[in-house]
């Protein structure tokens, strides 16, 4: 049903209240209270717009949040599952508030399961799209948020594997999963101000850095007898694809860091080091980070 939110009142050391389809509903001395997001203000509805910022229970003297659950600020608040604020408000009514009615029959067994299910290439729905989401937020690019699992989800999910030192098969299993929900964005090896770059040989990955602070992550191959290591600069650039002089194959939007060695896309980019010393990145991905990496860009390659 459709949530507002209308007002708060005093009940004893709390402050609580939740309006369910405009009727206001209160219980013992604590209770549920519903804050409504700036923008909804007074009796906002609860919808991407004018969205519940935070639901859980405060002190109604100190204004002391003593449970709650946060959300992020376009109005959708993910837990760990793919739930809207609105939808949240809902089922803590149903759980706490709602009265409770005797039932004639069990209902039906489910059966247990110890996670979420795994996914793959061709896999769709609810959890893919909670999969994309998650790994969008940490900075793991992986194409639009569309619940299809397909090669830049597989792409993204590689890179999370490399990161987080697990098996390296672009599947999501219940090890993936796991880390996953409870993953924080990486730390670069390096500091320095503006924006950068590093590559991890040891783990196969790209980062992209800001401030010190890694907004990219992909997943790369590096040269199978080694790759310079040391802290270069962007030099010469070239758009497309571009002839290799070094071997028989082409390069898709190269950066050169230092002489015959490059960052470019390419149509193999294995979960191994298997270039001729260059940095492959997927061809999905290479004309983005082209324009992301201008002349005079920091690089910083180490195992």
């Amino acid at each position: 049903p459709l949530v507002t939110v209308k007002h708060f009142v005093r009940h004893g050391l709390f402050e609580i209240g939740l309006i369910v389809c405009g009727h206001e509903r209160i219980s013992g001395h604590v209770a549920l209270a519903v804050r409504a997001h700036p923008r909804g203000g007074e009796s906002g509805c609860l919808c991407r717009q004018h969205a519940v910022n935070e639901i859980g229970v405060w002190d109604g003297i100190t204004g002391e949040s003593l449970v709650g659950l946060g959300g992020s600020a376009d109005g959708w608040l993910f837990p760990q599952c793919n739930l809207t604020r609105a939808q949240m408000a809902v089922m803590l009514y149903r759980a706490f508030l709602q009265p409770i009615q005797a039932k004639s029959a069990y209902p039906a067994e489910v059966p247990a399961v110890s996670s979420y299910e795994s996914l793959s290439s061709g896999s769709k729905g609810t959890l893919v799209t909670m999969l994309e989401t998650r790994l969008s937020a940490l900075g793991y690019i992986c194409g639009p948020v569309d619940g299809t699992y397909d090669y830049r989800t597989r792409d993204a999910v590689m890179a999370f594997e490399k990161v987080e030192r697990l098996s390296r098969d672009g599947r999501v299993n219940a090890a993936v999963w796991e880390r996953l929900l409870s993953a924080q964005a990486p730390t670069p090896r390096e500091s320095a101000a503006g924006t950068r770059c590093e590559v991890d040989i040891s783990r196969q990955v790209l980062f992209m850095i800001t401030d010190n602070k890694v907004w990219k992550i992909l997943h790369v191959s590096t040269g199978k007898k080694g790759t310079r290591t040391g802290h270069f600069s962007i030099g010469a650039k070239y758009e497309g694809w571009v002839h290799c002089v070094t071997l028989d194959g082409e390069m898709y939007y190269p950066s050169y860091v230092v002489s015959k060695t490059a960052i470019h896309g390419y149509k193999s980019v294995p979960n191994y080091p298997a270039s001729h010393g260059c940095v492959r990145i997927p061809v999905w991905t290479a004309a983005e980070l082209w324009g992301q990496l201008p002349p005079g860009t920091q690089v910083d390659i180490y195992y």
